[in-house]
């Protein structure tokens, strides 16, 4: 793969992880005060087989990457107070 294809591969896996953040906002309309703490989700994650890299705030709700149980580079939206999924996993191609 050339450099070039990296790096469009890399944008659509932006614009696709930034389309599901703006339509995760409405899902995750939790007032800071209820949300989780951040270690509750990464123990969650490592339970399931994840190796975390990043949980970060994210249009309302917790946007964390890591590595998932199969090896794959993944990015995931969570609700902040349930900390279910929401909307749907994203491989981060390889580069």
């Amino acid at each position: 793969m050339s450099g070039v294809d990296v790096t469009v591969l890399h944008v659509a896996a932006l614009v696709i992880a930034s389309t599901f953040s703006a339509l995760a906002a409405d899902a995750c309309d939790v007032p800071v005060v209820d949300w989780q703490p951040r270690e509750t989700l990464k123990s969650q994650l490592e339970s399931a087989g994840w190796s975390v890299t990043s949980i970060t705030a994210k249009s309302g709700c917790y946007e964390a990457t890591g590595t998932d149980n199969a090896g794959h580079v993944v990015v995931a939206t969570f609700n902040p107070q349930t900390l279910a999924p929401v909307g749907q996993q994203h491989e981060i191609p390889n580069s």
